[in-house]
């Protein structure tokens, strides 16, 4: 894997067409902005809000805690999820790039004046794996730790640790929306068995 500070340079002198590359369309920055916002609190609202409203009736009770206690705000565990949701959310993305994220195509972009902090893939990858790519955070860091933490409400553990969930749980929910959009372009324009190619910072989509 590699660094790269700042915009991804466009490659010079590729030819899509002469490789039978075909470009996936995308609203501009901005709308893709709204959009991934807008997804991502219907994620986190329905979704996850949802899932954790439905198991709260299977939670395990505990006669020992009282439901009603609001212990005080864990401030260092909700500064920590802050810090670190981010790099946890792109490290699942590396991790299932074509080898493990350990070639030079993996590309870690950190690009401080568009407060951008992401992984990249130059090259191609099959379209399921590049869903499962995309899918694989909102999964791993929102759903699954939201239902542990909805079954599990009435267990006594650290409060700073369900704290620190509970920050990642959310924020990655509302981080994810881009994710979804994304996946739903792709499962739109491209048909199941083409590849996914990138270049300079462009998405294709190649047929099989």
């Amino acid at each position: 894997m590699r660094v790269q500070y700042g915009r991804i340079p466009p490659v010079e002198g590729i030819d899509p067409a002469a490789e039978g590359l075909r470009p996936i369309r995308g609203p501009g920055s901005v709308l893709s902005q709204v959009v991934g916002s807008l997804t991502g609190l219907f994620l986190l609202v329905f979704l996850i809000g949802g899932l954790c409203f439905f198991l709260s009736m299977l939670a395990i009770p505990n006669p020992d805690v009282d439901p009603n206690y609001v212990p005080p705000v864990a401030w260092p565990a909700v500064i920590l999820a802050l810090l670190t949701y981010i790099p946890m959310h792109e490290l699942l993305h590396v991790l299932l790039h074509p080898a493990g994220g350990l070639s030079g195509n993996s590309v870690l972009v950190i690009w401080p004046q568009r407060l951008i902090f992401g992984a990249y893939y130059e090259g191609c990858m099959s379209r399921r794996r590049w869903l499962l790519m995309r899918i694989a955070p909102f999964v791993l860091l929102s759903v699954i730790p939201a239902i542990v933490i909805a079954i599990l409400q009435y267990v006594a553990f650290s409060h700073a640790v369900r704290t620190f969930i509970e920050v990642v749980v959310t924020v990655n929910a509302v981080g994810s929306g881009g994710d979804l959009a994304g996946m739903l372009l792709v499962l739109r324009q491209v048909p199941a068995p083409a590849q996914l190619c990138f270049r300079g910072g462009r998405a294709f989509w190649q047929p099989a």
